[in-house]
């Protein structure tokens, strides 16, 4: 039984049904509501969209993907993301960015270097039900300081799969606890006092995809260590972010926008 709890611009906290999960994801939605209570609303956003998911922009959840005998169908796709930053360089090393170090949150402001070269935008640990439709879902955050970024980098903790395949019911909840690093391309250019709004596709039907194209049934994925391993990986290679200042959920680099 889940209890929605609505964050902002539909960015839903749930309980999922793994035992351990629930406790990891508690301790999260209590974390996320003091931090997004505490920043109010901001000018600069972090969204979400699928918008490559499916067929032609169609609704993931109306539009199953078919191969040979297999039928897969999306209801609900929910993400659990912390320490979000933006890097200037590629080998620039950030706070946080050894796993050793996330429980610190990027909060250690020790090495100048570091706050130089990283900018946290202070997003996170938050619970974000992806939509999956042609729409976004949107986080508010700090304002990005000026400069050229390269990379976005969060950390994905926890991977929630609602849905059905070949008609029979899955909820699994994936233990991810991976660092995800997308590149900007081209490179984020901030100008002062600028609100920069950033937008990460995330086409989860990929996850299920093998490279055979045929589908990974989500309810085995954690019985196989190496479908897993697998699902884990395409995870981690599928993002794509961009700027999105008029928050269409579309590349401003590729035209038809009013942003900068």
């Amino acid at each position: 039984m889940f209890d929605p709890y609505h964050l902002r611009a539909r960015v839903v906290a749930r309980h999922v049904s793994s035992a351990i999960a629930v406790a990891s994801l508690a301790a999260f939605v209590a974390c996320s509501d003091s931090s997004t209570a505490a920043r109010g609303a901001g000018s600069s956003q972090l969204s979400f969209t699928t918008s490559s998911t499916g067929v032609s922009g169609a609704s993931a959840d109306r539009t199953p993907l078919v191969s040979g005998k297999d039928t897969l169908s999306l209801s609900q796709v929910t993400i659990v993301i912390q320490n979000a930053k933006l890097k200037r360089q590629a080998s620039s090393t950030c706070v946080g960015d050894n796993d050793a170090d996330d429980d610190k949150g990027g909060s250690d402001t020790s090495s100048h270097h570091n706050m130089e070269e990283c900018a946290s935008v202070r997003v996170g640990p938050t619970l974000v039900d992806l939509p999956l439709d042609s729409g976004l879902v949107s986080l508010p955050m700090d304002l990005i300081p000026a400069g050229t970024f390269q990379q976005f980098e969060f950390r994905i903790s926890l991977a929630r799969l609602v849905g059905k395949f070949d008609g029979k019911a899955f909820d699994v909840t994936l233990p991810i606890n991976g660092r995800m690093v997308i590149a900007f391309s081209p490179a984020l250019v901030v100008t002062d006092s600028t609100p920069t709004s950033i937008t990460i596709d995330v086409p989860v039907t990929k996850w299920l995809t093998n490279g055979d194209g045929s589908l990974v049934n989500p309810s085995q994925i954690l019985s196989n260590p190496t479908v897993f391993a697998a699902v884990k990986g395409r995870i981690a290679a599928t993002f794509h972010v961009f700027r999105d200042n008029n928050h269409n959920g579309r590349d401003d680099h590729d035209g038809d926008h009013d942003g900068n």
